[in-house]
């Protein structure tokens, strides 16, 4: 997806890029993550809290979502 510094915008380089990359649609793809979200926040907000960083008061958008789980993953593998 490029330099990993440069920002993203994610209806138009992050939901695109990964519909072409799984075969989907960046509908779908947004769909798919919004869901996953929901659940998450109704299901496993100790996990959701974990991945943030600190305990959320309120649900995410997809884009606070993303950036907080890219961080999370960032920080996972510079501890490996």
């Amino acid at each position: 997806m490029g330099d990993q510094y440069k920002p993203l915008r994610i209806t138009k380089d992050i939901y695109p890029y990964l519909a072409r990359k799984y075969r989907s649609t960046p509908t779908n793809i947004e769909h798919d993550i919004r869901t996953m979200v929901n659940v998450c926040w109704e299901g496993n907000k100790k996990l959701l809290d974990e991945i943030a960083g600190y305990p959320l008061e309120y649900k995410p958008t997809n884009s606070e979502f993303i950036d907080m789980l890219a961080y999370y993953l960032r920080e996972i593998e510079e501890e490996n």
